[in-house]
């Protein structure tokens, strides 16, 4: 059964990178064994190796404005918003007027039950609108926050760096002594 190691909680690193640490005992790399700090920097190295980093930030660059726009979402948001705020009055006014004048209930209660389903499916609609917005901003803080330490690296990496490897991975999942993956926060998973 695999374990997973996620991504820590605000002021956790160290105690995350030493999980994966002393998960990855070894890892044979050819011939010969190596130690845990070996084997950390090679894990990390190795799938550090993986990114170019002009060619991520020129990727994200291309993409950002067409994967994160929120615009067209944030428009519907607005147009439901309205929508709610339309179909509340009218609610309102229902109520209002059959308190107020002697109608026929059945009428009534199939105007007022129509009312209620149309603002329900606006909320639902509204609801999973805001949700798509706060998720695509949400995930575009984080690549944010992932390109920023990988703009700040002006070196090829030659030893492990706490700071970048947290901002790179989401999570490790551990299926056993030789099979240990990492997924980065972009989605891609290699094997170390």
């Amino acid at each position: 059964m695999a374990q997973r190691y996620g991504t820590p909680p605000a002021n956790t690193a160290a105690p995350f990178t030493n999980a994966i640490a002393n998960t990855i005992v070894t890892i044979n790399a050819g011939h010969r064994i190596l130690t845990k700090k070996e084997s950390k920097n090679f894990s990390y190295l190795r799938s550090i190796s993986c990114f170019r980093k002009e060619e991520i930030l020129g990727n994200f660059e291309l993409v950002k404005s067409t994967v994160f726009d929120t615009a067209d979402l944030e428009k519907e948001q607005a147009e439901l918003q309205n929508e709610l705020e339309v179909v509340a009055g009218m609610i309102q006014q229902a109520i209002g007027e059959n308190a107020h004048f002697a109608l026929d209930q059945g009428e009534y209660q199939e105007r007022y039950n129509g009312l209620v389903d149309r603002f329900d499916l606006a909320k639902a609609r509204h609801t999973a609108v805001t949700e798509e917005i706060t998720g695509k901003q949400t995930r575009l803080s984080t690549i944010n926050a992932f390109l920023y330490t990988l703009r700040k690296q002006n070196n090829l990496l030659t030893e492990f760096d706490e700071k970048l490897w947290c901002s790179l991975v989401d999570y490790a999942t551990v299926y056993d002594k030789d099979d240990v993956r990492f997924t980065f926060k972009d989605g891609k998973e290699i094997q170390a």
